[in-house]
């Protein structure tokens, strides 16, 4: 798949969407989902990238949760509790991602009541860009200092966009966010349109992906790669040969 394909969903075969998936990486990478509202499906976006970037590549995958209080990640994909990222950050050789059925490793978001301090998720992603090619974090909408420090610490971003009235306004909420902390990440940027309108108009952006709505990602019980709709599970893969593809933005 070249750099400037476009997956609008329908007849695109697998093949060269997991030969793009598999692109050789140079170094690791932290990759933002980002959205500028809430319910558009950043979470179900973040679960789905990580498992086809995990079931398609020979390296490892770890995505890990930005948010405070929600449900545990590692109990929706593994049935158990995951590592929080200030657990990583403050015992690096104890603590540990945890290994999901699918191969995704997760990491779960704070509690409530914890601290939230920006230091703990820039040290618990250095650890992690240790061991993982792929660091994918769900920022979401998220505005704490620990989602911001991922943020600022991302070398591509994921964009999620629902379509309705506020798609276009939340989008551009989100990219002005993005541009503040440096511009160069903007060109990283790939799009999933989420929602049950499929395939996408032939106006959309080359960057887009447009994803369905699949009730398999809901509620953050018992996910797994094989309970996706085929037309899901290829979009996502979809999803995970642009971000594979795309050249991640320069370090300062």
């Amino acid at each position: 798949m070249a750099p400037g394909f476009a997956y609008r969903g329908g007849d695109v075969g697998e093949g060269p969407l997991v030969a793009a998936t598999r692109t050789e990486q140079a170094q690791p990478r932290i990759v933002a989902v980002l959205s500028g509202s809430g319910g558009t499906g950043t979470t179900a976006t973040a679960i789905g990238l990580g498992l086809a970037l995990a079931r398609n590549r020979a390296d490892k995958t770890v995505l890990v949760d930005a948010h405070a209080g929600t449900p545990s990640l590692g109990t929706a994909l593994a049935q158990r509790l995951a590592p929080t990222p200030a657990e990583i950050a403050r015992d690096p050789w104890g603590a540990a991602a945890l290994s999901t059925p699918d191969g995704l490793y997760v990491v779960d978001g704070l509690p409530w009541a914890a601290p939230l301090d920006p230091r703990d998720m820039r040290d618990a992603l250095g650890v992690l860009t240790a061991t993982y090619t792929f660091v994918l974090v769900d920022v979401g909408n998220d505005l704490s200092a620990p989602a911001q420090a991922a943020l600022d610490d991302a070398d591509q971003v994921v964009l999620v966009v629902r379509p309705g009235p506020t798609a276009r306004p939340a989008a551009l909420a989100a990219l002005d966010r993005l541009a503040t902390g440096g511009p160069g990440r903007l060109g990283t940027v790939a799009v999933a349109v989420v929602g049950d309108r499929s395939p996408l108009p032939r106006g959309a952006s080359r960057r887009a992906v447009a994803v369905p709505h699949d009730p398999g990602l809901a509620g953050r019980t018992g996910i797994a790669a094989q309970r996706l709709r085929p037309a899901t599970s290829r979009a996502y893969l979809a999803l995970a040969a642009r971000v594979a593809v795309t050249t991640p933005a320069a370090k300062n």
